[in-house]
């Protein structure tokens, strides 16, 4: 019996033994079982959410520039309401903090004639204002003062 790979050419043995090979690694590669395919749609994966976190931190690059701004904004309104705590006294304090404005309002010619405290109010969590003042104000002429009598209301005849 006659061996058909011994009676072809040594290049038709060597080009036959080169297509097997071909077959073989494209069915190795593109079968959904086989490791090597595995691996490749492990490595696809991975790729896709590599180029999915890079999206997510370049939209996120945002908020890193502006931290910065957030973050010296966030110091200023602390130092404004330190600032504004030694304006507004405490509690205790109000009657104090009534005395003082009065006597502001005394050595301005201007009579108070009315001084409400308003509710506590709270806009923000953790931020309270102590307490709001409306006041009604009537002003006077310093050089009618004692002559003229009762004080007119400011803006009316």
């Amino acid at each position: 019996m006659a061996n058909p790979l011994r009676d072809m050419s040594l290049i038709m043995q060597v080009l036959l033994a080169l297509a097997i090979t071909v077959v073989l690694v494209v069915v190795g590669v593109y079968v959904p079982g086989s490791p090597v395919a595995q691996e490749r749609d492990e490595v696809d994966k991975a790729v896709r959410e590599r180029a999915q976190l890079n999206q997510e931190v370049t939209q996120l690059q945002v908020y890193r520039q502006r931290y910065s701004e957030l973050k010296s904004q966030m110091d200023a309104l602390n130092k404004q309401l330190d600032t504004l705590k030694t304006i507004v006294p405490e509690e205790k304090e109000t009657d104090e903090f009534i005395r003082l404005v009065q006597g502001a309002a005394s050595a301005s010619n201007v009579q108070l004639r009315r001084l409400t405290a308003q509710a506590v109010v709270s806009k923000d969590p953790g931020t309270t204002v102590s307490g709001v003042f409306t006041a009604t104000t009537f002003f006077t002429k310093s050089s009618d003062a004692g002559a003229a009598g009762p004080a007119k209301p400011a803006g009316k005849p």
